[in-house]
């Protein structure tokens, strides 16, 4: 029946992402094996730069597998499995969970969110991944403070100096081939799912560059 030979072709979307995912990791993994002993040779100046410059790009092809990995799921499920949640509590363990990275590029995150509980109907777990890949953003391009400011409805804004970035480069962060790279830091694809992902919960982001400072914010329709 349609039913059955729909389902199969469902099946068939999820067992191909995840052979080509399987197949990726793992030279990716074997690549980061040898990086690791490199690490602890005698390596000259420019040999150091070269390492620098392996390893960001083997980090960057890792999130590259992981957010094309992500998109196939969600596509084969057809949907996400929205339920009342509370997004500022989801909100909250993403930031935590980015603590010792704040601490370490010396960004002091100003939060302000209701004092009652956000309530959405949403995918908690696609939300989190949500908020991790903006935040793992303004990590990467950011300096000094960084500010999130959630309303009642889950409308978010996220906001950091981006002394590095331009305009025509902050218009392209939603395009999913687009990056802006270097040997450190890359993005483009993860800011594109995290769009389609809030699509799918009735959202979406929007990006701007005011002043050396990058907006990204979440937006709900309803």
């Amino acid at each position: 029946s349609l039913k059955r030979e729909y389902s199969k072709g469902i099946f068939d979307v999820k067992k191909s992402a995840e052979n080509i995912a399987h197949d990726i990791r793992t030279p990716l993994t074997v690549i980061k094996g040898y990086v690791d002993l490199l690490e602890e040779e005698d390596l000259s100046e420019e040999g150091k730069k070269c390492l620098e410059i392996i390893k960001g790009r083997t980090r960057y092809m890792k999130e590259m597998t992981d957010e094309l990995f992500l998109s196939l799921s969600m596509k084969s499920r057809g949907v996400l499995s929205l339920f009342d949640i509370d997004a500022k509590s989801v909100l909250e363990e993403a930031l935590v969970s980015f603590y010792n990275e704040f601490k370490k590029k010396g960004m002091t995150p100003s939060i302000i969110t209701p004092n009652d509980k956000v309530i959405l109907k949403a995918d908690s777990k696609a939300l989190y991944r949500v908020y991790s890949n903006i935040i793992s953003n303004a990590l990467k391009y950011g300096e000094g403070e960084f500010n999130v400011q959630m309303d009642e409805k889950g409308n978010t804004i996220f906001s950091n100096y981006a002394p590095n970035m331009d305009s025509v480069e902050a218009n392209k962060l939603l395009d999913r081939y687009y990056t802006i790279s270097d040997a450190k830091a890359s993005s483009g694809i993860g800011l594109s799912i995290s769009n389609e992902i809030l699509q799918e919960m009735g959202g979406e982001l929007k990006v701007r560059l005011d002043n050396k400072r990058l907006y990204i914010s979440i937006i709900y329709k309803t």
